[in-house]
């Protein structure tokens, strides 16, 4: 036997039906671990695993719901939120200790994982800057990058679909649960995107090392910046697509920045 069914009492006073999963080759446990490790079957199953008490409640309360909830008896007695958890997951499954390091994709797991269902496009803030990505590849700099938008009040994200997929777990970690709270956009057609930004007012920056005018000298009162692929840049096209290029002035030893620090020096300058 791999599961049995039991009830337990939540630190809420609720009952929770809930399944133990003690196998790897549980049907269930499988599903979680091609979700986690393939954005094919992300994309698929329109499901994202996530991992952690923080995070998951973070995104429970930005109204992402929550599909399937995974937890040890640690899990459940050292962070009371994971009862939270539990109401609200349509489906509930402790999983015995010696499957948390098989769940998780950290050092220190909480014994806490979620698959939560991948939200739809959210419309955009008016009268918000926009942060555009094409084609990024790093998910570290996606994550460090949509992280730093949320600080900035910078709440509008449009991406490119070939961008690396902000649901894996490694951009989910960059961005510290910041994901929840933007309004994210994956196009396949950047180039109607940014048409239709122009004709709602927006002034569209192009940013590349040698741009005809400094990010110190851009003011205007709706902007979106975008952000190249961290090898080959902005593709010609959307350069061509874009209001004008800007460039960041350096006087430094350094001739250019990586993706996610020339994108935090964008923002900043687009919100003085």
């Amino acid at each position: 036997m791999c599961t049995s069914s039991i009830y337990i009492i939540s630190s809420e006073g609720a009952y929770v039906l809930k399944e133990k999963i003690t196998s790897r080759e549980n049907g269930h446990v499988k599903a979680y671990r091609m979700i986690q490790s393939s954005k094919s079957s992300r994309r698929e199953a329109g499901l994202f695993a996530a991992e952690g008490v923080r995070l998951c409640v973070d995104f429970c309360n930005s109204g992402t719901i929550l599909d399937t909830l995974f937890f040890t008896e640690q899990g459940m007695k050292k962070y009371p939120d994971t009862a939270i958890l539990a109401k609200k997951a349509k489906h509930t499954y402790e999983i015995s200790k010696e499957l948390e390091t098989f769940f998780s994709d950290t050092k220190t797991p909480q014994g806490v994982f979620c698959l939560f269902e991948v939200p739809s496009d959210k419309i955009f803030a008016e009268n918000i800057s926009v942060i555009i990505l094409e084609s990024l590849s790093d998910p570290g700099n996606i994550g460090t990058i949509i992280r730093t938008a949320a600080s900035l009040g910078i709440y509008n994200v449009l991406m490119t679909d070939d961008c690396c997929d902000i649901y894996s777990p490694k951009v989910l970690r960059g961005c510290m649960g910041a994901i929840a709270c933007l309004n994210i956009k994956i196009t396949s057609d950047l180039l109607s995107e940014i048409d239709a930004l122009k004709k709602d007012g927006y002034t569209v920056l192009a940013s590349v090392p040698n741009g005809n005018k400094s990010i110190l000298d851009c003011k205007y009162q709706k902007t979106a910046i975008i952000i190249g692929n961290e090898g080959s840049g902005i593709k010609t096209e959307t350069i061509s697509a874009s209001s004008q290029t800007v460039t960041i002035p350096m006087s430094g030893h350094t001739e250019s920045l990586n993706a996610a620090s020339a994108a935090a020096i964008l923002m900043w300058e687009t919100i003085k």
